[in-house]
């Protein structure tokens, strides 16, 4: 089999205002009258996520409510850290994982539906290799790119954050027998750095950096690319 392995946060789909717009939206929420702004906001959500220390692996948070348990106060310590009680904290977390879960705040990147399924056609696999929460196989559902879409491993279940070595052996190992993989991804760090660690291929979308096998501009660039590359060596 030729699988593709896809990042999903910034490569494939995109959150309004990622992170930070759903714990400033729940902040507007719970207490409207907060002086606060969103730029005041982004600085507590760049710290603290299980893939800003992804060199320590989180086995121990096995189940969706053990892995929220250790974000939610990351969103608490923000609110406290604007005025609010620790009941309005405690709400305010709640909030902000419903907002970021929420389907109708999350679009596709602009060729994502129809590259996928070329690929598809192609004979290529798709898989979504991402880090991200344990409900990325329903956001992928609710996007509509689920039936092509071969399996998803999303940090939080696999219990590894990329680019840590662990998340692409675990992710290997679990499908089996490969003709061909390589990784396409839109971070220099998570997605090049790892795909090195492993061993892979990789391409990278929206800039360039000399790390990658192929930089390319837009996804409409990957099928092509995926070839050059396929065609210069036989497996990973």
């Amino acid at each position: 089999m030729r699988y593709v392995l896809w990042d999903f946060d910034g490569t494939l789909a995109t959150r309004e205002r990622m992170w930070s717009g759903a714990l400033w939206d729940a902040l507007l929420t719970v207490t409207p009258d907060l002086p606060c702004d969103f730029e005041d906001v982004r600085p507590f959500m760049q710290v603290g996520f299980p893939w800003h220390d992804w060199h320590i692996p989180h086995y121990h948070l096995d189940t969706p409510e053990k892995w929220w348990s250790s974000i939610f106060p990351l969103f608490s310590r923000a609110a406290s850290a604007f005025g609010c009680d620790d009941i309005a904290a405690e709400k305010i977390a709640i909030v902000a994982k419903s907002n970021y879960l929420d389907i109708t705040k999350w679009r596709l990147a602009p060729y994502a539906m129809d590259v996928l399924m070329s690929l598809n056609l192609s004979g290529w696999k798709n898989v979504i290799v991402s880090n991200h929460v344990p409900e990325l196989p329903q956001l992928v559902e609710g996007l509509g790119i689920a039936p092509v879409i071969e399996t998803i491993f999303s940090s939080a279940n696999v219990g590894v954050d990329k680019p840590h070595p662990e998340f692409f052996e675990f992710v290997l190992r679990g499908l089996g027998e490969i003709e061909y993989a390589c990784v396409v991804g839109d971070s220099v760090v998570a997605d090049i750095g790892g795909a090195r660690k492993a061993n892979l291929p990789a391409i990278l979308v929206g800039t360039s950096d000399v790390t990658a096998d192929i930089a390319v501009a837009t996804l409409r660039e990957v099928p092509s690319a995926l070839d050059v590359l396929a065609k210069g060596t036989s497996a990973r």
